[in-house]
């Protein structure tokens, strides 16, 4: 029985049992390229990175934001998709192919809801060749914001933002934060150390980090990671 623990060992044994997504924020604070501001521990290892998506599609890869793993969806998702969804179907007449039958999104593992997938592991969404996301394509073209169409985790995409305490991590994909965001052993992390000054992942996702931490974070991240200068 816990109370029966002398003090020293209780704390031993707390800190043994400290769960992997706490081990991975000390992991973090630990690292050189970390930005911490106040409650925000920025991963600037992983965000000094450049991501080309046109590229891999052209590379005909399948990267792990578009294929070969379980997207989870929210209430929101489901619902802004199922309004837009007549309009983009008639849009894209390869997309209402695909829809017609199973609709967007089917039950996970978990009793979580999901994107579906085509039977070559991709997303439902995703066009032949290079083309891209049909959402992604949809929202341009009818004057929308790309950000309000898609999917949370779609539209946050190369980013990753944890919760862990009250501490929020914001990294992207790739193999280490993998652990924590239970991505398997499929994760195809895209980033390159080099890259044009439109693929920096600062640059790609500035609207998307300005909206969740305000302009003033992005600058002080922006000046702790030169590479998007």
């Amino acid at each position: 029985m816990i109370k029966n623990l002398k003090a020293k060992y209780e704390r031993l044994i707390d800190d043994l049992s400290r769960e992997t997504d706490e081990r991975y924020k000390q992991y973090l604070i630990s690292r050189p390229r970390t930005l911490v501001h106040q409650n925000l521990i920025f991963d600037l290892e992983h965000l000094d990175s450049y991501y080309d998506c046109q590229g891999c599609r052209q590379k005909r890869r399948k990267a792990f934001c578009c294929a070969d793993h379980d997207l989870e969806l929210t209430d929101r998702d489901i619902a802004e998709i199922e309004k837009l969804l007549p309009a983009a179907c008639a849009a894209f007449p390869g997309l209402a192919r695909q829809v017609r039958e199973k609709g967007f999104w089917e039950w996970g593992e978990d009793f979580e809801r999901v994107m579906r997938k085509k039977k070559s592991g991709e997303c439902v969404f995703l066009m032949p060749g290079a083309g891209g996301c049909y959402l992604h394509a949809w929202a341009l073209s009818a004057g929308r914001d790309p950000f309000e169409v898609k999917p949370y985790v779609c539209a946050l995409y190369p980013l990753a933002v944890i919760l862990i305490g009250d501490e929020v991590v914001v990294t992207t994909v790739n193999r280490v934060s993998a652990k924590i965001l239970d991505c398997g052993n499929g994760v195809h992390p895209c980033a390159q150390k080099r890259g044009k000054k439109e693929n920096h992942t600062l640059v790609q996702s500035r609207a998307m980090l300005v909206r969740m931490f305000g302009e003033q974070v992005y600058k002080i991240v922006c000046d702790r990671a030169p590479g998007n200068d």
